[in-house]
């Protein structure tokens, strides 16, 4: 069930012509190749023949077409990474914990980082330099320790948009459903059956290094990353990863991917596209295709009339919403070029015009409030939704329509 309902009306705040530096991170990770570059094994570990389970993502033309971002291209800068500065804890040498037993693999004996610190099965290194180490842990556990992070930032990505809010990670509170459980103001819904591998990362980028953890799908994509900034809660994330490091291969799903609550979300998400589309064809009135371009169009629009919006970003693992009045950096607006990147409340969105499919106008009931919507949603060439765009709140339908007729004339 896709989250809907509306935040609370509040004043638009002033814009913001500066990126915050935590969003940097954002512009350079979204659809770079490294954001979803698979784990390698360590070259000096015992076990460097081992298979990463879940294989190298697919990302085709959304991995490659992107590498050039608001006008910053990351290649050049992760082209002059050679070697990762020193680090205590994702420590690179790993000869002196050759002879570490599997039981220091779980947890340090003496309370706090023993000496193997990451035991090296569970160690990979990626030729960019780029540290993960391969994590198992419940799902109530994993949830809980990012709730306990302080603030993060939280990247959710498909193949048309990544989705990034500065915030305390949010908890969830209702488990009524276990296999997508949901935090109190229905921003965020997790499908754990989606969830296929958890790892912690320790990378340099502009800014320099970045610790965080990440989820992976099925598919072995990564489709949710949680950074750490500097004001984060270093020494819960330390004692998490050293608590649950575990070998990639010996870890295990939630849900079986195929649970039948997992299929119909997925159902739901691959099926919206040709369902508009069949509602178009029969001569459907309240639906309308239009260019992919409209929804950044729509947005900045949206920025020039400090006019709130909600955003719901999909993927099959993971449904995350935001309520945020977007702003224009102004090296964009003074270029006038078609902006791909808004921020504002503490709310970064990045778009992928380039693998966008097709972009919808329609209006439906919404299933969580039973209110009727004028809804712009965006798909990928596959049809499978990845971004939609309402109104904030109800009480702003008038000025909603008014912005919608604006962008179609």
């Amino acid at each position: 069930r896709a989250a809907r309902r509306g935040g609370s009306q509040r004043d638009p705040p002033h814009p913001i012509r500066t990126l915050p530096a935590g969003f940097l991170i954002l512009k350079v990770a979204n659809f770079d190749h490294r954001f979803g570059k698979p784990p390698q094994t360590c070259s000096n570990s015992p076990s460097n023949q081992a298979i990463v389970r879940n294989g190298p993502p697919n990302f085709g033309k959304a991995g490659r077409a992107r590498r050039r971002v608001g006008g910053y291209d990351a290649r050049h800068e992760f082209a002059k990474i050679e070697t990762m500065s020193p680090d205590s804890f994702f420590h690179p040498e790993i000869n002196s914990v050759a002879s570490a037993t599997s039981d220091d693999c779980q947890s340090c004996p003496r309370g706090g980082f023993c000496g193997a610190r990451i035991h090296p099965d569970c160690l990979r290194i990626d030729p960019g330099g780029t540290v993960r180490v391969g994590l198992s842990a419940s799902a109530t556990a994993w949830f809980e320790t990012l709730a306990r992070l302080g603030e993060v930032l939280h990247l959710t990505r498909n193949r048309v948009a990544v989705l990034g809010r500065l915030e305390q990670f949010p908890a969830l509170t209702d488990w009524g459903n276990p296999l997508m459980p949901r935090d109190d103001s229905d921003l965020f819904t997790p499908n754990l059956a989606e969830y296929a591998g958890l790892w912690a990362v320790r990378e340099m980028t502009p800014l320099g290094v970045r610790h965080g953890l990440e989820a992976r799908d099925v598919s072995g994509s990564v489709f949710e990353r949680v950074l750490l900034p500097d004001g984060a809660v270093r020494e819960v994330f330390e004692s998490f990863v050293t608590d649950h490091q575990s070998p990639p291969e010996a870890t295990s799903p939630w849900f079986p991917p195929n649970h039948a609550w997992s299929a119909q979300r997925r159902n739901n998400l691959s099926g919206r596209i040709p369902w508009l589309r069949d509602r178009l064809a029969a001569g459907a009135v309240n639906v309308r295709q239009l260019p992919t371009e409209f929804v950044a169009k729509l947005l900045a629009a949206a920025a020039r009339k400090n006019f709130p919006v909600r955003t719901t970003h999909y993927h099959p693992a993971l449904i995350r919403a935001a309520i945020w009045t977007p702003q224009i950096g102004e090296e964009t607006e003074q270029n006038g070029d078609l902006p791909d990147f808004f921020q504002g409340d503490g709310v970064g969105l990045q778009l992928n015009h380039s693998v966008a499919g097709s972009a919808w106008l329609w209006t439906g009931t919404c299933s969580c409030c039973d209110e009727q919507h004028l809804t712009v949603e965006l798909a990928d060439a596959n049809d499978q939704i990845g971004l939609s765009v309402i109104a904030a709140h109800k009480t702003l339908k008038a000025g909603w329509c008014d912005l919608l007729n604006l962008c179609l004339t």
